[in-house]
């Protein structure tokens, strides 16, 4: 009657798995593994049928499909032994990992020394060349604006009157007499009399 679910996916919820298991037959039971501290899904679920049949016609059919994104494993447990099993190792491997990572946390945090007078002095030269290149990047800013606004008084005394997508694609065009220039990826503009 007992069905083990494992290889769940994370978007897998208790009312999911008990819809795509409805079609089987009458449920009983149905539950999805949680971690106890982190509420972290697991991948474990069981769902308990009132009969075998449908049990056996759940797994047949589900063993080894996809769903949402992950291949689901599927098999028919009489006691939940071997469920039991994989939770306990899945439990104790993220136990040992956390345990793992605190090990080593405390570990680098005890060889590592204290900063010197000579960091401090690193750290802030590396903080007035920031500011000094931050200030750089506003002067470089105004400039290009300078050279833009330069570029519309040139065209608007010769009375020529053009879009900014086509000002950058016209060449050697004619205005009033006189030849226009524009160069792309430049906002400058140059004009010659003949």
């Amino acid at each position: 009657k007992e069905v083990t679910f494992r290889n769940l996916n994370d978007n897998i919820t208790k009312t999911f798995l008990t819809d795509i298991c409805k079609r089987f037959g009458d449920i009983e039971d149905c539950r999805i593994y949680y971690d106890r501290q982190t509420k972290k899904h697991l991948g474990l679920g069981t769902v308990i049928f009132k009969t075998t049949k449908a049990a056996r016609e759940c797994v047949s059919a589900l063993n080894m499909t996809t769903k949402m994104g992950s291949v689901i494993s599927v098999s028919l447990e009489t006691s939940g032994q071997e469920r039991t099993k994989q939770y306990a190792t899945i439990i104790r491997a993220q136990e040992q990992e956390r345990a793992a990572q605190e090990k080593a946390l405390a570990a680098s945090a005890a060889a590592s020394p204290p900063p010197s007078s000579s960091t401090d002095s690193n750290l802030n030269n590396k903080q007035t060349e920031k500011s000094h290149q931050s200030s750089q990047l506003s002067i470089n800013h105004k400039i290009t604006n300078h050279i833009s606004q330069t570029s519309n008084s040139y065209s608007n005394q010769n009375n020529y009157r053009a879009t900014k997508s086509s000002t950058y694609k016209r060449n050697n065009q004619r205005s009033n007499g006189t030849y226009v220039k524009s160069y792309q990826r430049k906002c400058i503009t140059h004009r010659s009399v003949n």
